[in-house]
């Protein structure tokens, strides 16, 4: 299988993550796996799809997972040169999958913003059609675009960008709790303006948590933390709430970070089965506090999430205060969690299901 990439995102690339962390999965599976990648963005598109055409010459009868973000394949959203990537595959006789990692493209208020969505979704309708199989990482169901449910469109939800608890336990990890009741905070955006909005949701928030129980400590960790690290300790000032900023960091540690826990904020939009950095904290045991909303749908509500709606801060101040008083609740989802990991979340899992979807038992793969 062929894992096929276009422009790399910095300083971290989640797409290039679940690449790495589903390849690997299929490897132990049995299925070989190869990343290429379109230089479109430092070759121009003319001699990117002239070097993938020859390339892709060695490739024909096989699977080649196109992966989909429209800033991957655009610089200003509009990935007008994805359709030629898939038909170049096509007429080299490749097997073609598309992976959208983007399923939604939120409007501006501008008309260039929604000429830009109508556009991004259309290009999503027309690869899923053109592709032979199209991977949606959230429910069928919450796809406005998707016009024909064929059993070629599949759902599959993505797995955490972090190694689990259960990987960590088998080097000999045991997590040991923070003295101090602890909310962790797995990512933060760079975008000036969603970063302020994201940082005003974490604040209040919190200390609203922290008025009622007393005390507690914020951890930040992963990519827009240390960005954001003087505007949070600014609005945090004279609150109660103890701030440790963390930032980048190996998988491993974030993954130690997180389990040391007790309770995971996800305001980052609603959570979704293609949020990873949600996801972590499913897949390190972790009670998760998050926004419900139109991507939030099965099997993400069979985990240990409390959901409420969407921008509603004094409700997450409550029920992260709920949480971190209630050991014996905290316990019960955290058990949840790790039963959702097993079953839906686990990169093994996922990459079953990618098996099942794209048809191995045809000899489909070359293994």
């Amino acid at each position: 299988m062929i894992m096929l990439l276009g422009r790399r995102d910095e300083p971290t690339d989640a797409v290039r993550d679940y690449s790495n962390c589903l390849s690997k999965a299929l490897r132990r599976q049995g299925v070989t796996c190869e990343a290429s990648q379109v230089r479109w963005q430092e070759q121009g598109w003319i001699v990117a799809l002239a070097k993938l055409w020859k390339k892709s010459r060695s490739w024909r009868g096989r699977w080649v997972v196109l992966h989909y973000t429209a800033l991957m394949w655009s610089r200003r959203g509009f990935p007008i040169a994805v359709p030629l990537v898939l038909q170049a595959l096509r007429l080299r006789g490749c097997r073609t999958a598309v992976v959208f990692h983007d399923v939604y493209a939120d409007a501006g208020p501008g008309w260039v913003d929604r000429f830009r969505v109508a556009f991004q979704e259309k290009i999503m309708s027309h690869l899923s059609v053109r592709a032979d199989r199209a991977i949606i990482p959230v429910p069928l169901e919450r796809v406005p675009w998707l016009s024909n449910l064929k059993s070629t469109i599949v759902f599959i939800p993505v797995g955490a960008n972090v190694p689990s608890l259960e990987e960590l336990a088998r080097d000999g990890f045991v997590p040991v709790p923070n003295a101090i009741s602890t909310v962790a905070v797995f990512g933060i955006p760079t975008w000036p303006a969603a970063q302020e909005r994201e940082v005003h949701a974490i604040v209040q928030s919190v200390r609203h948590a922290c008025a009622k129980i007393g005390g507690l400590q914020l951890l930040v960790l992963g990519r827009g933390a240390k960005e954001a690290e003087r505007l949070l300790r600014t609005e945090l000032s004279g609150t109660g709430v103890r701030l440790r900023v963390d930032g980048l960091r190996s998988g491993q540690e974030i993954s130690a970070g997180l389990s040391c826990c007790h309770v995971l904020l996800f305001v980052r939009g609603a959570l979704s089965s293609r949020r990873s950095s949600g996801l972590a904290g499913i897949a390190c045991g972790l009670p998760i506090v998050a926004y419900e909303g139109r991507e939030t749908g099965f099997p993400l509500t069979e985990a240990g999430i409390v959901f409420v709606p969407q921008d509603d801060i004094v409700s997450l101040g409550d029920q992260l205060a709920g949480l971190l008083l209630d050991k014996e609740r905290r316990v019960a989802l955290s058990a949840r969690n790790l039963a959702a990991f097993r079953q839906w979340f686990s990169w093994d899992r996922i990459a079953e299901r990618w098996i099942e979807a794209l048809g191995s038992k045809n000899k489909d793969f070359q293994t």
